[in-house]
């Protein structure tokens, strides 16, 4: 199977604004992940043989990127694929550890294959996201001790940065910022050593009622998806792009997300779309070190939405 090329960045909008190419990958495969056990970040596995190749085949598609620093999560499976990936890639890379990108905690379920997980999946698919594993985080949890990291790489001096983390983890940060909010975690789907490329375009303004030159940056126009899909990703009538559904709403209404990270409800009776694109990535008002900026994250390669993973490379 051909694996879609990386495409170059697209040049920011502005002189003003800049543009970081951010490359999410979960690591490659433990003995737990094999035979379907929740690990979380109470089980601190090593990858088994086969997760070992995927690492080193991660690294052969990486290689074409100018990767100039790779942060991970500081479980081993995600720190052993950074390894993996420094040692074979073309030139050296410095590896940072960072706690707050640990998987979820499921607490007592963690080494388990736990009948419960579905029940708690319909859960927050039905919007509670207050709720966890007995012991464990919820989604709000992680999402509060990932984004300020996320973040935090805004203010680092490389243009292309690695970050290596895990699966739900995953399925927290893309459902936040590609739609600002947590109803789309379960339309990320995605398998070991799997590749999100986001580049994110970030601008300095007065202050949150300033115009941007994001406004320009069309999502919908610049991620096309590359191969059928199993969950809904299909393409619109405007041209391309992104419509992931929701799971769980009822036939009267559509949930939305904006910029701020809230969410609204609107009834389809009474929807205007040509004033609201729920298809379009949000644009977000960040402080970064005291400053306020727009941002917004630009979907390039979404293997969490195509299914691709180290095996078919």
């Amino acid at each position: 199977m051909n694996i879609p090329e990386i495409p170059p960045v697209i040049k920011p909008p502005s002189n003003n604004c800049k543009v970081k190419r951010i490359i999410f990958c979960r690591h490659a495969e433990t003995t737990p992940n094999a035979s379907f056990q929740l690990q979380g970040s109470g089980i601190n596995e090593s990858l088994n043989s086969k997760g070992i190749n995927q690492a080193e085949a991660l690294a052969r598609r990486l290689a074409s990127q100018d990767i100039e620093v790779i942060i991970t999560s500081n479980l081993r499976r995600a720190v052993q694929t950074s390894e993996i990936i420094a040692d074979v890639y073309p030139k050296p890379l410095k590896i940072i550890e960072e706690p707050e990108l640990r998987e979820i905690s499921w607490g007592v379920w963690e080494g388990m294959v736990c009948p419960d997980l579905q029940s708690l999946l319909e859960i927050w698919q039905s919007g509670d996201f207050t709720a966890s594993a007995p012991g464990g985080e919820t989604p709000l949890d992680v999402r509060d001790r990932v984004l300020p990291i996320i973040y935090s790489l805004l203010k680092r001096p490389e243009k292309t940065i690695l970050v290596v983390l895990h699966g739900r983890i995953l399925r927290i940060l893309l459902s936040s910022i590609l739609y600002g909010n947590l109803y789309h975690m379960q339309s990320f789907h995605h398998r070991n050593t799997c590749v999100n490329v986001v580049d994110v375009y970030y601008e300095p303004v007065k202050n949150k009622n300033s115009p941007t030159s994001l406004a320009n940056l069309s999502s919908v126009k610049t991620y096309e998806p590359k191969r059928k899909q199993l969950y809904p990703l299909v393409k619109s009538l405007s041209g391309g792009g992104i419509i992931i559904s929701p799971v769980g709403l009822n036939k009267k209404t559509n949930y939305y997300g904006n910029g701020n990270g809230s969410f609204r409800m609107i009834s389809k009776n009474n929807e205007n779309k040509s004033n609201f694109n729920d298809r379009e990535t949000p644009i977000f008002d960040v402080d970064l070190s005291g400053n306020d900026y727009k941002v917004k994250f630009m979907p390039i390669i979404l293997d969490s939405v195509e299914h691709l993973t180290a095996d078919l490379y």
